[in-house]
């Protein structure tokens, strides 16, 4: 019989981050919304388990806060 495969969840797909510590002023915590679910995840420089589209929604605003920053330098330049 043709069986269809089921696609795996990324929901369930755990991977490790490590958010570096932040000053004590400052939240200890990451907030995180993906797809309307919602995550907190711990800024203690340790590394968290937490499903993959939260790992890729962190990385990804990495991303963008280092190109803000790299183009931010640039324009100051001149």
């Amino acid at each position: 019989m043709n069986e269809m495969k089921k696609a795996p969840d990324p929901w369930q797909d755990m991977v490790e981050i490590t958010l570096p510590r932040r000053p004590s002023s400052e939240q200890n915590f990451q907030f995180v919304a993906v797809n309307d679910r919602r995550f907190q995840v711990p800024c203690t420089g340790a590394p968290v388990a937490v499903p993959r589209p939260v790992y890729e929604a962190l990385c990804n605003a990495q991303t963008l806060r280092d190109y803000a920053a790299m183009r931010k330098e640039e324009l100051s330049r001149g």
